[in-house]
């Protein structure tokens, strides 16, 4: 689903949900929020914020960005 610019996928098997939205887009790296959240009853929740950046073998590596007011860490 998507709302709220949060593209999000819950699986009712698992009862897991995955949410990402994109803070910012430039030449070179994406920025996004990523949320990986229990909704089975358990109490794992965790958000942070992601850049992306291409790789010479054309595959996109992740790190660790800066926190931001859009997308607070929490663990």
């Amino acid at each position: 689903t998507v709302e709220d610019g949060w593209a999000t996928l819950f699986d009712p098997v698992v009862g897991w949900r995955l949410g990402v939205k994109v803070l910012q887009r430039s030449p070179g790296k994406v920025v996004i929020c990523f949320r990986d959240q229990a909704a089975n009853g358990g109490s794992y929740n965790t958000q942070t914020a992601l850049t992306l950046k291409p790789a010479a073998d054309g595959l996109y590596r992740a790190s660790e960005a800066p926190q931001t007011p859009d997308c607070p860490a929490y663990r």
